[in-house]
């Protein structure tokens, strides 16, 4: 009898556990592409897949896609070298494994992906994304975001040194051509006329390496030039947070420079009647007719406006527009301001002093600036603000002379203790000091200070003050935004709603959706989180402790399996501590009454936390939900989550199991779907059962196109060779008892490896194979059946007298799993 090509061990072992079948497994939320015929498209990008008519389908073989990354990416590859790097233990017989998954390959794809001869080459027909110019690549990055350009997420090669040794230094390569790629990006267009798409580069550029300080100066830059200077100097702390924790460093001078070029610059506008007063909007007000009344209202009782709200919420965008309707003075806080004492005030005096001398000469206010600076030196107890309440308003009559009747100052959670301490006595007192004028400030609830607070205290015990949070947009407000696209019908309308559901109706969230053209998927949820989006959403974590931090991060992986119990039993907190940081987070605009704010909040949370602390997370949250009794289907999708495959297929057993008892067979079949969908094919304890037992349900559902998959995947988990062997050899013969030839005859050849043990079962299967492949009326290129050629010819099968496994053993196989999952 001549070699048998599938035999992967010269003892007759059975195949090493690493080497799974390649399943196709449909990837939910992907976008479809429309391949030329006969093309084969590949993705190495994120987690890869190739399209199968039509439609992305993901690689569950390592080896695969790794082998189809090293040769689009260096070339030819000899197939010895191929067989000694990825079988390193076979003895001998790599070449023989290599010739099986390449004959996978094809079978999986409908078509060849390498040539033939002594160096493996991508055949014309593969496209492999990796291939495109970096400018595709780069716009991969950008739309679909910085997490699925990492070069074979998902997939590790620890168990082979050298493939893995080779997998690290791509993905080194390629991040650094990203990193140049975005670069070159950005130099290529310093003056983008397409603002939002050199955001979205220089957002990107930060996500794949938050310490590159080119990416956070071009943001920098963008905001400045997109009239977004708030949000510039927010980006400058960003940088200068992110080199403190990781580097304990300070930002290089060129970061400062433009750092202090941007807190000199006057955006003023010739056609303003006042000098100081905001510029035009870029954007239209959307949906605040009502908040602009209430604050017609307040300022005809005299009261004071305090606008709150997370980032996102829209106070800024509200001020200016007031500001522009009643000729009111605007200002907004930095950062910088809560440097030292009197900081903020500081820089609105000197702001004032050049609004009325421009050239830099003398004014009313360059007195008192010079009397702020020297007090700057003192120690700030010694400052008495009752004195300095009285000189600001002495020095605000020059607003009051340059027309002013309000004064509108934004983001007051950044003024330091001094300065909100002074603006405190002027309001409490603002009649008696400036009759003239009216108050409006904005802040974020979670980010202001004790002062701040105070303040608002005093002003409702006074009656002098009036809230307001601004409400949140809808459907209008994004067709209003679309109102310059021709034809808005149906589905423009649903699209909208979706977005204006995703979002919670989160303005600056809503606005940057619709000016980046996002898309969405046929089930309504986004194609890719924006990485600008993401920063605005996570710009309102960042306010919050790191316990709260830790508590929403936790609530992103736990999703609806969250409670309070849940997370004091984790985090090791009590459940009044818990919900102290749940109403910390509630006040950030991160959570509502009963969870996330909104879906994409989730999602950015949920983006934000590594890979590896979320397998721990989902661990645990496992744990708990173990110790507080929760169903089966829970803990095995958590501990699927955290790569433990053997109890992720106990629990979908169970699950199954369940689903059964209850009458529910696609339910069943679903749960060990799910169960053992493990990534890469890695197989662990128990498969062999839950997959046969899978292969029994499909059967009984008559999905028989799912059976040879399974039966397969059964043959190669962990268990005794023989056993493998004769469990697949048994679901071969029932396929063709089915007569589903072409089906048995795989199963069958799949079986021979395993079965040499036993010279007489391999010899019994040889024969079932060889008939399989007759029946199926095809050519016998086979290895493994131009072996059974001196096999004896009078060997035929009689369905009548043949033991087969039938229908009737996959029901026994359906009762013992309705009583409860195997041991």
């Amino acid at each position: 009898m001549k070699k048998d090509a599938t035999t992967v061990r010269a003892d007759g072992a059975p195949p090493l556990p690493a080497d799974p079948p390649i399943r196709l497994v449909r990837v939910g939320g992907s976008v479809p592409v429309d391949p030329a015929p006969g093309t084969v498209v590949v993705r190495l990008l994120g987690a890869p897949e190739w399209t199968v008519d039509g439609t992305p389908v993901a690689i569950s073989d390592a080896r695969a896609a790794v082998l189809i990354a090293m040769v689009a990416l260096d070339g030819p590859l000899p197939r010895m070298q191929a067989a000694e790097m990825f079988w390193p233990l076979a003895k001998g017989t790599g070449r023989a494994n290599l010739r099986v998954l390449l004959h996978r390959l094809q079978h999986a794809t409908g078509t060849k992906v390498f040539g033939t001869g002594e160096r493996l080459a991508l055949l014309p027909h593969v496209q492999v994304d990796l291939a495109g110019t970096d400018a595709d690549i780069v716009e991969r990055c950008v739309t679909s975001g910085a997490s699925t350009a990492r070069l074979l997420s998902g997939i590790d090669l620890g168990d082979l040194p050298e493939a893995s040794r080779w997998l690290s230094g791509a993905r080194g390569q390629l991040e650094q051509r990203l990193l140049q790629g975005h670069i070159a990006w950005l130099e290529a267009h310093p003056d983008a006329n397409d603002l939002p798409r050199a955001n979205a580069v220089a957002e990107s550029l930060i996500a794949l390496d938050p310490l590159c300080e080119i990416g956070h100066r071009e943001l920098m830059r963008v905001r400045v030039q997109r009239g977004d200077r708030a949000g510039a100097l927010a980006a400058f702390e960003r940088c200068k947070r992110e080199l403190r924790e990781h580097l304990g460093a300070s930002p290089d001078p060129k970061t400062t420079a433009l750092h202090r070029e941007i807190l000199r610059v006057r955006d003023l506008d010739t056609a303003h009647a006042f000098p100081g007063s905001p510029p035009p909007s870029r954007r239209p007000l959307l949906q605040r007719e009502h908040e602009l009344a209430d604050m017609d209202k307040a300022f005809a009782a005299r009261r004071v406006v305090i606008v709150e709200g997370p980032s996102g919420a829209g106070k800024t965008a509200l001020l200016m527009q007031f500001a522009r309707q009643r000729n009111g003075f605007y200002w907004a806080a930095e950062p910088a301001d809560a440097d030292g004492a009197l900081t903020g005030l500081v820089r609105l005096t000197a702001h004032v002093a050049k609004l009325m001398a421009p050239d830099g000469g003398p004014s009313p206010v360059t007195d008192a600036l010079a009397l702020l600076k020297r007090l700057q030196q003192l120690d700030p107890e010694l400052i008495v603000g009752s004195r300095l309440a009285e000189g600001v308003a002495t020095v605000s009559g020059v607003l009051q002379r340059a027309g002013y009747r309000a004064v509108l100052i934004d983001d007051v959670h950044l003024l330091d203790d001094v300065s909100l301490d002074v603006l405190s006595r002027v309001m409490h007192a603002g009649w008696d000091l400036m009759p003239w004028c009216d108050f409006v400030l904005a802040y974020r609830p979670m980010r202001a200070r004790r002062k701040v607070r105070v303040l608002c205290e005093k002003l409702a015990m006074d009656g002098r003050l009036r809230l307001i949070h601004p409400s949140a947009l809808k459907r209008e407000a994004v067709l209003q935004l679309l109102a310059g696209q021709p034809g808005i019908d149906l589905r423009q309308m649903e699209a909208a709603d979706r977005l204006v559901a995703l979002s919670g109706g989160t303005p600056g969230v809503l606005v940057e959706l619709v000016e980046l053209g996002v898309s969405l998927t046929p089930a309504g949820d986004l194609v890719s989180l924006p990485p600008q989006v993401r920063s605005i959403l996570l710009e309102r974590l960042r306010s919050c402790s790191s316990t709260a931090d830790g508590l929403a991060q936790l609530a992103s992986v736990a999703g609806s399996s969250f409670s309070v119990e849940l997370a004091a039993t984790i985090a090791g907190l009590s459940s009044w501590k818990v919900a102290e940081k749940w109403n910390e987070l509630l006040l950030a605009g991160v959570f509502s009454a009963r969870g996330f704010a909104f879906p994409l909040m989730e999602l950015a949370v949920r983006e934000s936390v590594p890979d590896a602390v979320r397998q721990f997370m989902h661990g645990e949250v496992a744990k708990a939900l173990d110790r507080q009794g929760a169903g089966p289907e829970r803990l095995a999708y958590h501990w699927r989550q955290a790569g433990d495959s053997a109890r992720a297929v106990q629990h979908g057993r169970a699950a199954a199991a369940a689903c059964l008892q209850a009458g529910q067979l696609a339910g069943a079949i679903d749960a060990l779907e799910t169960a053992v969908a493990i990534p890469n094919g890695v197989l662990g304890d128990g498969h062999a059962v839950a997959l046969l037992q899978l292969a029994a349900l499909c059967l009984q559902a008559d999905r028989l196109d799912q059976i040879t998959e399974l039966l397969e995947a059964a043959a190669r988990s962990p268990s005794t060779g023989l056993e493998r062997g004769v469990c697949t050899a048994l679901g071969g013969r029932t396929l063709l008892a089915m007569g589903e030839h072409a089906a048995a005859r795989t199963a069958l050849l799949s079986a021979l490896p395993m079965l040499v043990e036993s010279p007489s079962l391999h010899r019994a299967v040889a024969c079932w194979a060889r008939l399989a492949s007759q029946r199926a009326g095809g050519p016998a290129d086979d290895d493994a059946i131009t072996s059974l050629d001196d096999l004896p010819k009078a060997w035929v099968w009689d369905a009548d007298t043949a033991q087969v496994q039938t229908p009737e053993d996959g029901r026994r196989c359906v009762e013992a799993l309705q009583r409860g999952p195997l041991a």
